[in-house]
């Protein structure tokens, strides 16, 4: 068997412990804001926003409950998402250094992926990045909060090896201090970040010089299934820059 079998072996066994993490993750959430005045408006203006996304329209995720209720559709899924490539890249890293900018993290399912990664592969005698440090930038703070308040300590209490990684979160569009280029492996991941029909050009033209600014080894690019033709149009100009991105799978 070999080790990438083994993990995922490993994660298909504490799956039901994931499950739980997210909705004690939701209940939590629940417990300090359901009785708030506004919870019930903003819940049903979340859900009909992820309605519609769901259908192929855009969302600003700008309601202080997007986070609550995307983490109750989505999260598992989007976990899921990022689990096969990142786990293939990650076993490269052999005990060195390692850090991930994710433009349009959300609610964090990159960062949870790479925890649950990390903790498979310690419990399997597995050798691991030194430090991985993630960079979980977004424009919406309720994401980022949700993520960081509500579901990151979950998984931290049930995924020990979690406590290994060194999660940041910037409520902006874009990464602005590229910090030390020598810090070891940089790796780029644009989670959904190009679900927008608007100013797509602009979006990749800004994305490309932020990738020629930090030059990682590794892009990783996912979008929704209607929208993959814009994702593709970005990879073939992301490959004229020398880029070779990595499909998450849809």
């Amino acid at each position: 068997m070999n080790q990438l079998t083994q993990i995922f072996d490993w994660l298909k066994d504490h799956q039901e412990t994931v499950d739980q993490c997210i909705a004690e993750a939701g209940r939590h959430f629940l417990a300090e804001h359901g009785k708030a005045s506004w919870f019930s408006y903003q819940a049903r203006k979340a859900q009909e926003g992820l309605l519609r996304l769901s259908k192929g329209d855009d969302y600003a995720y700008d309601q202080p409950t997007s986070g609550f209720v995307y983490a109750l559709w989505y999260q598992g899924l989007r976990i899921n998402t990022s689990l096969t490539a990142i786990g293939n890249s990650l076993r490269t890293i052999q005990d060195g250094n390692l850090r991930i900018f994710d433009l349009g993290a959300g609610t964090g399912a990159l960062q949870i992926a790479v925890g649950l990664l990390v903790s498979a592969m310690k419990e399997l005698n597995q050798s691991v990045p030194v430090s991985i440090r993630i960079v979980n930038i977004d424009t919406s703070p309720f994401m980022l909060e949700f993520n960081r308040t509500f579901l990151w300590p979950k998984f931290r209490e049930a995924f020990g090896e979690c406590n290994l990684i060194q999660p940041e979160y910037e409520v902006t569009a874009w990464h602005s201090d590229h910090g030390d280029q020598n810090i070891g492996t940089t790796w780029v991941a644009a989670s959904y970040l190009f679900d927008y029909r608007e100013n797509i050009e602009h979006l990749s033209d800004s994305f490309r010089g932020h990738l020629k600014a930090l030059r990682p080894q590794r892009v990783f690019l996912s979008t929704a299934k209607a929208k993959a033709r814009m994702l593709g149009q970005l990879n073939d100009a992301l490959s004229k820059d020398g880029f070779k991105a990595v499909p998450l799978p849809i």
